[in-house]
């Protein structure tokens, strides 16, 4: 999979990042409050496995009735580790575009054997479905995760690629270890051919976890995206392959 995979829909949106661990992931203590005009509801319990309480965290804009386009963010740790808060940095952002965010705590591996994780986020997003209305969510866009691979192999984004597919921005570190630089090269290339709306960043120095020397440029570069879709549809990208880019930071 690639290190990071930020994929919205004309009828529902998501974020998968099965992968990506943002700065705030690196800074030990509490996760960083909101900013100034931004709402956080932390802690929703959505569901009980195993005796475990599943919660999630939502953001939205602290004005406004909306209902506003909502992000669904599944964080980093390769399913063994990492948090829900990981995503706070992104989230607020995303608030601050008119974007509302819902991050997910998931049961981790080994415990929890795929695809637990997976039916645990179908599950948070059923959650919100059917509470948008006290949390200002749009209902009719958050994105789905209506599909179960039954291997890893089928996990893979590159093996749905195709016409169907919604607009996706990668991110790929030059110095990144454990997922190949020809990975998201390579997915990137499968999109374009199928004609889908796609941005490739290749972030100098980078490694597998983390944005680089500069990870606010990186995280302005993927707010900006989503805005441009979310929020200002008409000044998105055409699904033009010739008008796609690949960038550098």
């Amino acid at each position: 999979m690639s290190r990071s995979v930020c994929c919205l829909g004309i009828y529902g949106f998501a974020i998968l990042a099965a992968s990506v661990v943002f700065l705030a992931a690196a800074k030990p203590g509490p996760p960083p409050g909101p900013p100034p005009g931004v709402s956080l509801d932390a802690n929703l319990a959505y569901d009980t496995e195993g005796g475990q309480s599943l919660k999630l965290d939502i953001t939205r804009p602290a004005k406004g009735d909306g209902p506003f386009p909502t992000l669904v963010m599944v964080h980093g740790g390769g399913w063994v580790g990492g948090d829900k808060e990981s995503m706070r940095p992104l989230m607020y952002g995303l608030a601050a575009k008119g974007i509302a965010g819902a991050s997910v705590e998931y049961r981790l591996a080994p415990k929890a054997r795929f695809p637990a994780q997976v039916q645990d986020a179908a599950c948070a997003i059923r959650w919100l479905r059917a509470n948008a209305a006290a949390y200002h969510i749009d209902k009719k866009r958050i994105g789905p995760l209506d599909k179960e691979p039954a291997r890893y192999r089928e996990a893979s984004p590159i093996t749905y690629a195709d016409a169907g597919t919604v607009p996706a921005l990668l991110t790929a570190g030059t110095s990144d270890t454990l997922v190949p630089i020809e990975q998201p090269d390579l997915f990137c290339a499968k999109l374009k051919k199928a004609g889908v709306d796609v941005e490739l960043i290749r972030i100098e120095a980078a490694g597998h976890a983390d944005f680089g020397k500069d990870p606010n440029a990186v995280l302005r570069r993927l707010t900006e995206f989503l805005a441009r879709r979310l929020v200002h549809p008409s000044g998105a990208k055409s699904a033009n392959p010739s008008e796609q880019s690949q960038g550098r930071l």
